[in-house]
């Protein structure tokens, strides 16, 4: 998923890049497995394809020299966290069984004793990408265990394609409030607890623990880039501008019925299901008040293309569309248009290529910033009628009726 995230560069951020402005949504060259390259048209480098499920960058390349305070069985630990907090969610791995020899591997780390503090990370070169360390934490605070495990992690989010999100965009996918302005307005108990935004939910005080974590807005992004590690499928509302803007990303587009003619957009994966099973085709049911029969789909995967279609009304105003490939895995974009312009939260089923299914029922908070468990996804948007009154109503009864299941 190439997230068109609309951001600057944040100074104060363990990921911020003082020198260049890396600018929006994820790094350009990290798009992800090579069945899902199509999905972006890159001009850019990208890692190298391998194949398998799951993609292995193999081991981390060690440090030319240690920073202050680091020391090696540290820096091993902090690499073995880092894969294994990213890693739950998306299908990637590293060999962290030690770390690799100086200027080795897909991913490298360096010490610049001429950097006074922070860590910034490169894209993909054709060659590697690298987690270059200064002599501190920040300014005033000095390497610990504690920031730099956490510095570690939020940089290799960097080297997966994730960027420094929730400075200065538009737009985002998974956690704006309900029935919110035009532009969405962003509740800072959204994404405070995002480790892609800052160390603590105060924010950047490295003296303190780390209290952020990977959040709903990192999983999504993962699963579109890579794939789930626990072959969950996918989807959230968004829409990104069909050309990259000069800054090695794409703006997202404002998605809402009210500020595009009707046109609702949802952005997904399929993932293989882990249990065995005869291969179908994959469908997305949506609850979708007000549907005028018009929609648009487009995958991008094992078979993918123009080839979904619509299957028809399936009761409680969920409307079910197919991708028309058997045993489909990758990613798709669809459009449906409605007559209401409305934002809420809504229900959303993925049925995946055997049946299985993942549904984003969960209304885990009023502003949407708990991700509760593996199993537990936020809901995505769509437009229901008015007023509001009805809206609550009807929420609340879906939230009863149709709980999240998985089956298959």
């Amino acid at each position: 998923m190439k997230w068109g995230f609309r951001l600057l560069a944040l100074a104060t951020c363990a990921g911020a890049l003082t020198t260049i402005s890396f600018g929006y949504g994820l790094w350009k060259q990290n798009h992800g497995r090579a069945d899902y390259a199509n999905r972006y048209d890159l001009n850019g480098n990208n890692y190298p394809a391998q194949a398998g499920y799951t993609y292995n960058f193999g081991k981390v390349g060690g440090f030319n020299a240690l920073p202050p305070g680091v020391n090696a069985a540290l820096a091993l630990e902090a690499v073995q966290q880092a894969s294994n907090k990213w890693s739950t969610w998306g299908a990637i791995a590293h060999d962290t069984t030690a770390l690799g020899g100086v200027n080795t591997g897909m991913i490298r780390l360096r010490y610049d004793p001429t950097k006074p503090h922070g860590a910034a990370t490169s894209g993909y070169n054709g060659t590697f990408s690298e987690i270059v360390f200064g002599q501190k934490a920040s300014a005033t605070v000095n390497w610990t265990a504690d920031n730099f495990k956490w510095i570690m992690f939020h940089e290799m989010g960097h080297t997966l394609g994730l960027d420094d999100w929730y400075t200065d965009y538009v737009e985002e996918f998974v956690d704006h409030p309900v029935n919110s302005a035009a532009p969405p307005v962003k509740a800072a108990s959204a994404y405070r607890d995002n480790v892609m935004n800052q160390y603590n939910a105060t924010g950047n005080n490295y003296a303190q623990m780390p209290s952020t974590g990977v959040d709903n807005d990192e999983i999504a992004g993962l699963i579109w880039l890579w794939g789930s590690a626990l072959r969950n499928s996918m989807i959230v509302t968004g829409n990104w501008d069909n050309a990259w803007n000069g800054q090695d990303g794409r703006d997202v587009l404002e998605h809402h019925g009210h500020r595009t003619a009707g046109w609702w957009t949802y952005l997904g994966s399929i993932s293989p299901h882990p249990v065995g099973g005869t291969p179908i085709k994959p469908y997305v049911d949506l609850q979708f008040p007000g549907f005028t029969g018009d929609f648009e789909g487009e995958s991008f995967g094992t078979g993918g293309g123009d080839n979904f279609e619509y299957v028809g009304h399936q009761g409680n105003s969920v409307h079910r569309f197919r991708i028309n490939t058997v045993g489909f895995t990758g990613n798709f974009r669809l459009k449906v248009k409605s007559k209401y312009t409305t934002e809420t939260r809504i229900n959303a089923w993925v049925s995946d290529t055997t049946g299985g299914t993942d549904s984003f029922t969960l209304n885990p908070s009023l502003d949407g910033a708990v991700f509760l468990a593996p199993a537990s996804h936020a809901k995505v948007y769509g437009p229901v009628p008015e007023p509001a009154t009805i809206l609550a109503l009807a929420t609340g009864l879906g939230l009863l009726i149709r709980k999240r299941r998985k089956s298959g």
